[in-house]
């Protein structure tokens, strides 16, 4: 049986959907839930793809649960945080994360981490294969979720 054969490259298609999404901690979240279904069920990766994609649901203010991990996005802004309390006013909620389209900072001390997309070429340039043998897209273009931009130089 080749990997094509298999329902791995079902699971893996099923990354490369998730990983296109615009909202950063949904990318994440619903990638963590895939492992977690995984670890449960490795035997049998076409049914981890198919039941990750039942993890995301839309849901209304009436559905949601204390306890609860949610997403979204507004004006060019995602958020995620962890339902703590509810009522007819709202929901709270602690951890809460937040991205930008674009931000400015100023970084001058202090240790950021970098991704790098050329690990494969630096650790192991005979497995980098010629263009033709090489997917339509660069693996920083399959990669790179859509919520990072190209930064602009001097920031």
């Amino acid at each position: 049986m080749t990997f094509a054969e298999t329902d791995y490259a079902g699971l893996i298609s099923e990354i490369e959907r998730i990983v296109e999404g615009k909202n950063p901690f949904e990318t994440i979240a619903m990638i963590k839930e895939l492992l977690n279904i995984h670890r449960n069920i490795s035997l049998y990766p076409g049914l981890v793809a198919l039941v990750g994609k039942s993890s995301k649901q839309e849901a209304t203010h009436e559905d949601l649960r204390i306890g609860d991990f949610i997403t979204w996005s507004k004006d060019g802004r995602s958020f995620a945080g962890a339902i703590t309390k509810k009522d007819d006013s709202g929901i709270y909620l602690e951890t809460v994360c937040e991205s930008f389209e674009q931000k400015d900072f100023k970084l001058t001390e202090g240790k950021v981490t970098k991704i790098s997309h050329d690990a494969l070429q630096r650790t192991w340039p005979s497995l980098v294969f010629s263009e033709k043998v090489k997917m339509s897209k660069t693996v920083s273009e399959k990669v790179k979720p859509s919520f990072v931009k190209r930064q602009r130089s001097g920031r």
